[in-house]
């Protein structure tokens, strides 16, 4: 199904062979979040949709915003494990999971396409992720940076624009944020945390599933949100004056001091 080309020590660029279909797959859509009455994506009518809105919104709150980065991740995990028991007893016939997270969701054409590049693989064993990227514009130059360097290392601050370009299809060790991956490997390995902070559940669900993982680099989902902060857009002039504001006041001080 894949051939090398090429490569490095932490990742392996495929070429995906398409066009002979994965066969009969069975969706199940599936997500996890704190506002009630997630609208389902439109997607397709043939897939169902299963968010589970957490009931214990105070203590979500709470644990992001207060308790330690252990206790956070660990709530999560042991949600996403409900969600997906959940949403499996409820669709039975479920073959492979759509995970998106929520505030993927209103991203269509891209979970469309993920959809669709999965159909298209001549594997039903496969994890099939795409690329989250973060659109800074508060600085002089513009960027588009890979947003989830915790689930999938490889690709940690990864520049679009700045770095060198990469093939359609990477191997990696795991992906996170939005993925399809076949109900057999959570029902295996479920979620865990056994190895943070330098791994997350996405991670330990990828890397002991036994299966190739891939990013699919030609989809792109973006975020614009960390943390409840909005990543705030200035305007090219507006840049301009605090890039050389601060590049003066930088000057002068090293002229006070004596620095060079």
């Amino acid at each position: 199904m894949f051939s090398r080309e090429g490569g490095s020590d932490s990742a392996y660029y495929l070429r995906l062979r398409l066009g002979e279909g994965a066969g009969t797959v069975n969706f199940c859509l599936v997500s996890l979040d704190v506002q009630p009455g997630p609208k389902k994506p439109r997607v397709g009518d043939d897939i169902p949709f299963y968010c589970l809105v957490t009931p214990e919104n105070e203590r979500m709150e709470r644990a992001n915003n207060y308790e330690s980065g252990l206790r956070r991740v660990l709530h999560i995990t042991e949600l996403k494990n409900q969600c997906l028991t959940e949403a499996l007893a409820r669709f039975p016939e479920t073959s492979h999971v759509i995970m998106v997270e929520s505030y993927y969701l209103k991203q269509e054409a891209a979970i469309k396409k993920l959809i669709r590049r999965y159909k298209e693989t001549a594997d039903e064993n496969l994890i099939l992720g795409a690329p989250v990227w973060i659109y800074l514009k508060d600085r002089l130059l513009t960027k588009q940076v890979f947003y989830d360097g915790w689930a999938c290392p490889e690709l940690a601050f990864y520049n679009r624009k700045g770095s060198p370009e990469l093939p359609t299809l990477v191997q990696v060790s795991s992906v996170g944020s939005c993925l399809i991956f076949p109900r057999w490997t959570w029902e295996k390995t479920r979620f865990a945390n056994p190895e943070y902070p330098a791994k997350i559940y996405y991670n330990w669900l990828c890397e002991n599933s036994g299966c190739p993982v891939i990013v699919d680099m030609s989809i792109s989902f973006f975020r614009c949100i960390i943390g409840g902060r909005n990543l705030t857009r200035f305007s090219y002039p507006w840049r301009v004056f605090q890039y050389t504001n601060f590049r003066l006041r930088r000057f002068l001080s090293r002229l006070r001091t004596g620095r060079r």
